[in-house]
């Protein structure tokens, strides 16, 4: 006679999808980490790497409930290994609170991806006139003679980068602008300008990087996703940036989230001012109101693709982000300092 307990059928469903899922974990993080391969559909999920997690503590609470030592076990285990990769990140101003020199300039820094056909740009003009941060970079920008919504800015600031035709983005700033230019970083242009602030020359970047998706419309999302244009973009530019021996600020819409292996290269070389001081995902896309993008409407904002990025010798005080603007992304605000 058998005197084990009989499994429901529920529950052997229940086992199967949670081992399913924990090979799918398993795989993804060899691919990721140990045998680091360039499957398109790794570096897809590379993006999503957070989300992919929070179903670990669910699985590890069914199979706790089901009575599964192994199966909790290895829940346990990987639960683990995302808090400790993820959770760090998510709570970096709590172990290393900014400071900076009571003596240094402080400025706020809104990086913001306007849409060239924002239906409310001028309530946006409105709102970032209301902050009216000393350095205010913008990308997505419409054509030139489309410009008319941002004369209010134009008056406001008295130093201005703007209708740069090629690139889509404008900078403003209270400080003088020394230089403001054009560069071609990977045959995509990227605007590179000086500023002088109270004396010291700071170089400023505003980008808005290529899209990680290739032509292919009709193809599966994961089967569309492309890094590689916008890897050597990144990799060419920070090789640029490298030569700069003025301090430096590189802003705006990098078309990555910090989950992707070429943040962390990003990261070896300058400061993320908003993970440096501020704590959560900050994420500034997909936003719902978005009027020009299906990506933008009815989908939970998830990624922080928005940034300002600044070398050493320049602190981040705190980082917030701003309310929707019209597009589907919504401005980060960075509060700087600088020696």
């Amino acid at each position: 006679m058998n005197d084990r307990p009989s499994i429901s059928t529920p529950s052997r469903w229940l086992v199967s999808i949670l081992i399913w899922y924990m090979l799918f974990i398993v795989v993804y993080l060899l691919g990721r980490f140990v045998v680091p391969v360039e499957w398109r559909f790794i570096a897809f999920l590379n993006n999503v790497a957070p989300y992919l997690f929070f179903p670990v503590i669910i699985g590890l609470l069914i199979s706790l409930l089901l009575r599964a030592p192994r199966l909790s076990g290895v829940y346990l285990l990987a639960s683990l290994v995302g808090v400790l990769w993820i959770g760090p990140a998510l709570s970096a101003p709590f172990v290393n609170p900014p400071s900076a020199d009571p003596d240094a300039e402080t400025l706020q820094v809104i990086s913001f991806n306007v849409q060239p056909d924002n239906a409310n740009t001028e309530v946006a003009v409105d709102w970032l006139l209301g902050f009216q941060p000393e350095i205010l970079a913008l990308q997505d920008m419409p054509a030139p003679e489309d410009f008319e919504a941002f004369d209010a800015l134009i008056e406001a600031y008295p130093y201005q980068a703007t209708r740069q035709e090629r690139s889509g983005v404008a900078l403003f700033s209270q400080y003088p602008i020394v230089e403001a230019e054009d560069i071609m970083v990977n045959e995509s242009p990227v605007q590179r300008a000086v500023l002088d602030i109270a004396g010291r020359e700071v170089v400023v970047y505003n980008i808005h990087a290529w899209f990680p998706l290739n032509d292919n419309e009709g193809a599966w999302l994961p089967l569309r996703y492309d890094e590689s244009e916008r890897n050597q973009q990144i990799r060419d530019l920070l090789d640029i940036i490298a030569d700069d021996e003025s301090p430096v600020l590189l802003i705006g819409d990098l078309n990555l989230t910090e989950w992707s292996p070429i943040y962390h290269r990003i990261a070896a070389q300058l400061t993320d001012g908003y993970r440096s001081s501020s704590w959560g995902t900050g994420a500034t896309w997909p936003v719902g109101d978005g009027t020009n993008e299906d990506l933008g409407r009815g989908y939970p904002r998830l990624f922080r693709l928005d940034y300002v990025w600044h070398s050493d010798d320049i602190t981040s005080l705190s980082a917030t982000v701003g309310a929707p603007l019209g597009s589907d992304h919504l401005p980060l605000i960075v509060d700087i300092a600088i020696p």
